[in-house]
């Protein structure tokens, strides 16, 4: 049954696709480089949407966090999804934090 990916911790960015997201570069580079290197980490866009993270915990909501201040850095927004339980890959703990400048 597809029920088992959602049982447990997760998840969910609601997003208005343009509008909102133009004026928030940290959360749009976010979206694009941090959250495909979580497990259970989602996306949803709606038009219209103030940027708002759900977390979930055995199918219900247990968490909701404005994400469309300005002032909100990558950092800040990988701190919020961590709390609400977000994991990452495997592929993304193996080889995603080993770069080094050089």
């Amino acid at each position: 049954s597809a029920e088992g990916v959602t049982v447990g911790r997760f998840v969910i960015l609601h997003s208005c696709p343009q509008c909102k997201l133009s004026r928030l570069p940290e959360l749009r580079q976010f979206i694009k480089e941090e959250v495909p290197k979580y497990a259970n980490v989602e996306v949803k866009y709606e038009f219209g949407r103030v940027p708002k993270m759900y977390g979930f915990d055995a199918g219900e909501r247990v968490k909701e966090v404005d994400v469309s201040d300005p002032k909100l850095k990558v950092a800040d927004v990988v701190k919020i999804v961590e709390e609400m339980g977000a994991v990452l890959k495997p592929e993304a703990v193996a080889g995603g934090k080993t770069e080094t400048a050089s």
